[in-house]
C-alpha cells in the first residue's frame, strides 16, 4: 500500500484541477471553493476520506491479512526509489532486481481542454 502525506495529495489533486477548472470532478466537486472542495475530498465517502478510513481499520483486520500488507510512503519511493523497491522485493520474498531509476518511462494522462 503506498501512502502519502494528507496534504500532498490534496494538493496533487488541486494543483491539476486548477489548471482545467472547467472539467468536473468524479464527485462534481468543481464548483466549491478550494476549502470546501478540500472538506469533500476528505469527508469519510469521497476520493481521500474513504481510504484513509480504510487504513485505520489495518489494526483491526485478522493478523493473517496485517501480514499480508506492505506500506510504503510515497515520499520515500520518489526520493530513494532503488532502496524502496529492493525492500519490497525481498518483502514479496523476489530475487533481487536491479532498478535503474533513469531509465523508467512515466506516463502521464493527457487532458485536453474546451
Amino acid at each position: 500500500m503506498c501512502i502519502r502525506e494528507l496534504g500532498q495529495i490534496y494538493g496533487s489533486i488541486e494543483v491539476p484541477h486548477q489548471k482545467t477548472i472547467l472539467i468536473d470532478f468524479i464527485d462534481h466537486l468543481a464548483d466549491f471553493d478550494r476549502l470546501s472542495r478540500a472538506d469533500m475530498l476528505f469527508a469519510k465517502d469521497k476520493s481521500i476520506g474513504a481510504p484513509l478510513i480504510s487504513l485505520h481499520a489495518v489494526p483491526e483486520l485478522p493478523k493473517r491479512v496485517q501480514e499480508r500488507l506492505y506500506f510504503v510512503r510515497f515520499e520515500e519511493l520518489m526520493a530513494q526509489p532503488v532502496a524502496c523497491m529492493s525492500h519490497i522485493y525481498r518483502w514479496l520474498g523476489l530475487s533481487p532486481f536491479e532498478i535503474n531509476p533513469e531509465k523508467l518511462v512515466s506516463r502521464r494522462a493527457i487532458v485536453t481542454t474546451i
